[in-house]
């Protein structure tokens, strides 16, 4: 016999079944005419999942015949009931193709484009500067200190940073809003997505979970969103403010009453660049580690340019670029090695996935693709190198191509540069002097970021005059 909590679930069920065959109907309809499809066959692959369908492209081709020549079509974002409805995100990841998305691409590329973002290199510069010193006082608790030093630059980026005292608020923030919506994106967490009904279920009705922990959720990105946004406009009227995003957004914009609908969405970006940022640089910097663990020959090679080319007198500039081709593709193999960001966009009610990994895999492109080669980017006796994956999958596609892009590739390039000048990463040992086998660490994590799983290594300074040099740096 039904308990009364499973008769209201098959009554809403039942209600929703009607409205559930429409929506299949209709996007079954749209779909492109063909012989029924294969699973993983080919590069497009067409399933469904919850009765919904769902199109995975495989290769390189496929996405940009349809989300770099047709992006106009394609470029639009699932609505996920938990996440837009009853979290009310504000945030540009999952906002649909409207004006409010174009008007925070809008903003993104004022401040963030590949011209722009030189002006956040002392920010990233200062952030890699207080890694170090906290890699030199605390090797084991490297992956704390990468998050760390990830929110403590995208902090300073947003809003500024006289706000670095605040900063375990934030950050306290800012690591229960990811949390919250790596939760609420996660397919078949909450049957309202696939009953959209429920959502309209009270907060008090018995066996309601779910809206309340949306309750919760909600309230806390509001806060997440609302408190650092508003001490920047309390610092503005008092003057001296130091120049971040919001600020230079609102002196342009010469207003700054959060109802207006430029104000609003300079708000919901700067929640975005903070919350977003420190989790897949994150990510990012912890496949650089776990490389250079395991293919140390890289590490020598890398470390062999900075000598030649820097020396060990001073740490590495951006303005050194130009001049470290063998690290500048080490870094764009860290990307290709293990792509950390899913991709998915949507059309009519079709969900639309990009295979990165598999892409960015593809051996005819890379050959050997699990391993770690940095010189597969440098030119061959012709002149020719494979397609960059920071421009060609990495980021994104199309008009949802990531846009703080080029300051995220800055900034792992810096720290990664940074490390490789001043520290030797090397296999952790046994009790029996053996080196640890971390291979385990490249079967990734769930979730909705892509992070290897924790292993030790051992991380110590190259020499002596590790520490002068970084109490010399003042930024």
């Amino acid at each position: 016999m039904l308990t009364w909590k499973q008769d209201i679930l098959v009554i809403l069920f039942a209600l929703s079944l009607p409205l559930l065959y429409h929506r299949r109907r209709t996007a079954r309809d749209k779909l492109p005419p063909g012989p029924k499809p294969l699973p993983f066959i080919g590069d497009i692959v067409h399933v469904h999942s919850y009765g919904k369908p769902i199109i995975i492209l495989n290769s390189y081709k496929a996405v940009y015949d349809l989300m770099e020549s047709r992006s106009s079509i394609y470029s639009d974002r699932p609505h996920l009931i938990m996440l837009m409805e009853l979290m009310g995100f504000p945030g540009t990841a999952f906002q649909p193709y409207s004006n409010l998305w174009r008007k925070h691409r809008s903003l993104y590329h004022k401040q963030m484009n590949q011209i722009a973002v030189q002006n956040y290199h002392p920010s990233q510069m200062a952030a890699a500067i207080d890694f170090l010193k906290m890699l030199l006082e605390d090797p084991k608790d490297y992956i704390q200190h990468i998050r760390r030093s990830a929110a403590n630059l995208s902090l300073s980026i947003a809003y500024g940073r006289d706000l670095i005292h605040r900063f375990d608020q934030y950050l306290d923030l800012s690591e229960q809003v990811s949390g919250n919506f790596v939760r609420a994106v996660r397919p078949g967490e909450f049957l309202v997505e696939s009953f959209p009904i429920l959502k309209y279920v009270p907060l008090w009705f018995p066996g309601a979970n779910f809206r309340r922990w949306a309750k919760m959720a909600h309230d806390k990105m509001q806060d997440a969103w609302n408190i650092p946004f508003r001490d920047v406009k309390e610092q503005m009227a008092k003057g001296n403010v130091p120049p971040s995003f919001v600020a230079n957004s609102l002196v342009e914009l010469g207003r700054s009453d959060e109802s207006d609908f430029e104000v609003g969405a300079v708000k919901s970006v700067a929640g975005g660049i903070f919350a977003a940022g420190a989790d897949t640089t994150t990510a990012a910097l912890s496949w650089f580690f776990l490389a250079m663990t395991l293919f140390p020959d890289c590490q020598i090679k890398a470390q062999e340019e900075l000598d030649r080319v820097i020396g060990r007198n001073r740490i590495p500039q951006f303005s050194d670029r130009p001049f470290l081709p063998y690290i500048d593709g080490l870094v764009k193999e860290v990307f290709r090695w293990f792509p950390v960001a899913p991709s998915v966009i949507l059309i009519a009610f079709t969900s639309i996935i990009t295979d990165h990994r598999k892409i960015l895999h593809d051996p005819e492109v890379y050959p050997d693709p699990m391993s770690f080669i940095p010189e597969r980017f440098l030119p061959d006796k012709d002149g020719n190198v494979p397609r960059d994956p920071t421009v060609s999958g990495v980021f994104g596609f199309g008009r949802r191509i990531c846009a703080g892009r080029h300051l995220a590739e800055g900034f792992v390039w810096i720290m990664a540069v940074s490390v490789l000048s001043l520290f030797d990463i090397r296999p952790a040992t046994d009790s029996d002097g053996k080196p640890i086998d971390v291979r385990y660490a490249m079967e990734p994590l769930p979730g909705f970021f892509c992070h290897p799983q924790r292993f030790p290594c051992v991380i110590t300074p190259r020499s002596p005059e590790v520490v002068q040099l970084l109490n010399q740096v003042q930024f």
